[in-house]
């Protein structure tokens, strides 16, 4: 295997910590989009861990709050989803929707979880789930158009284009790859850090 170099290796727990404060910057950055019609608040979805990874669990699915947009303020938790392991949470440019991934581990593969947004209240109502075709998905993005969303499984060391169909739904995914050249056997569970460029060159070809 030879030397590792320490920069290049990051521990599960470091990553978890970073994908949190990553997850929680995008729904607090991304505040405008999660605001309900009526009243002008801003709501703020927080996932857990529903089982134990690297430290054990910390809460049943996805937590709503409202946010102080003045302080940053957290207030009114709500659970709003029961669903496994959402560790990452994206809301589609309509914000009429909410995905997550279900960070699994112990079996052959994840899944993705899509999510209508009730316009005033906030809840969530589930739509479906699909296969992230990998373990462990720890990632997602969606493209600008908020057609297709894009994720990195970080235990199965591949990544995945999910396209996201009329009223919000997930199908199954056109395209998984695993980029064992650039990757690499020792870099293979940091699919993360590949999946905005290489989805975005495959989106390309596609079009």
């Amino acid at each position: 295997m030879g030397n590792t170099n320490a920069k290049d290796f990051w521990s599960r727990r470091d990553f978890v910590k970073t994908a949190a404060s990553v997850a929680l910057g995008r729904v607090a950055s991304g505040r405008v989009l999660a605001q309900t019609g009526a009243s002008r608040r801003v709501l703020a979805y927080v996932g857990s861990y529903t089982s134990a990874i690297d430290g054990g669990s910390n809460g049943k699915g996805i937590y709503r709050f409202e946010m102080d947009a003045r302080t940053g303020a957290f207030t009114k938790q709500k659970l709003v989803a029961e669903t496994p392991n959402p560790s990452w949470i994206v809301i589609h440019p309509s914000k009429k929707y909410l995905y997550s991934v279900n960070e699994i581990v112990n079996q052959e593969s994840g899944s993705v979880s899509a999510f209508a947004i009730d316009p005033t209240s906030g809840d969530l109502t589930p739509l479906n789930v699909v296969s992230s075709e990998g373990r462990g998905p720890a990632h997602m993005s969606l493209d600008a158009s908020g057609k297709y969303a894009f994720v990195a499984n970080y235990a199965g060391g591949t990544f995945a284009v999910v396209p996201i169909v009329e009223g919000g739904r997930l199908a199954a995914a056109i395209d998984v790859h695993r980029d064992s050249d650039s990757v690499g056997a020792r870099s293979a569970t940091k699919a993360h850090r590949e999946v905005l460029r290489s989805a975005a060159m495959m989106l390309h070809m596609r079009t």
